[in-house]
């Protein structure tokens, strides 16, 4: 049997993934999933989605941070060499320095973005959060795919006779997942 909050992937590392895992433990408590089929839900569906919303979430992070970075010394860089021509009549050497080490900066940054496949990891590791998230509340909700009648008495088929499709869409989405890494590794 299956006792509530006695999962065996219950993550520890942030308060959000803790709300998360907890509202899904909620969820559940609400279908009629065997424990064979809960269990897996939580291992490999959970485990999965919560563990690409982290490269989500650091991958969103780097291509925002470094990018505001690029994008500010890009502007800086000019307004530095204009300050420099003014008619001051005194020369400035270090603002000199200052732009060359923004322009080296800006340069550097945009080749580790580039090296690193930031922006592309960003957009593939969002897209695959987007789908997983959106795959299990369809699933949950028993909407679109899910929503299929008995054809014996009419009524919704069940959770644990829609799991096998659920399970199969999920690996599907991994294994686009699991290509997309293989070919930014590339």
């Amino acid at each position: 049997t299956h006792r509530r909050g006695a999962c065996c992937c219950a993550p520890e590392s942030t308060l959000f993934e803790r709300s998360i895992y907890q509202n899904l433990e909620a969820v559940l408590d609400t279908t009629d999933l065997t424990a064979d089929q809960r269990t897996l839900f939580e291992m490999r569906y959970i485990r999965r989605m919560l563990k690409v919303k982290h490269d989500k979430d650091y991958y969103t992070g780097a291509h925002y941070g470094l990018g505001t970075a690029v994008t500010t010394c890009g502007i800086l860089v000019p307004a530095l060499l204009s300050l420099q021509q003014t008619t001051w009549g005194m020369q400035l050497p270090w603002l000199w320095w200052c732009s060359w080490s923004m322009s080296l900066s800006v340069g550097l940054l945009q080749a580790y973005m580039k090296l690193f496949k930031i922006e592309a990891n960003f957009l593939t590791y969002k897209a695959a959060y987007a789908a997983l998230k959106h795959e299990g509340w369809l699933f949950i909700n028993r909407s679109t795919r899910y929503s299929r009648d008995d054809p014996e008495d009419g009524s919704y088929l069940s959770h644990a006779l829609l799991y096998p499709q659920f399970a199969e869409e999920v690996e599907r989405i991994i294994q686009h997942l699991k290509r997309a890494e293989l070919d930014m590794a590339m």
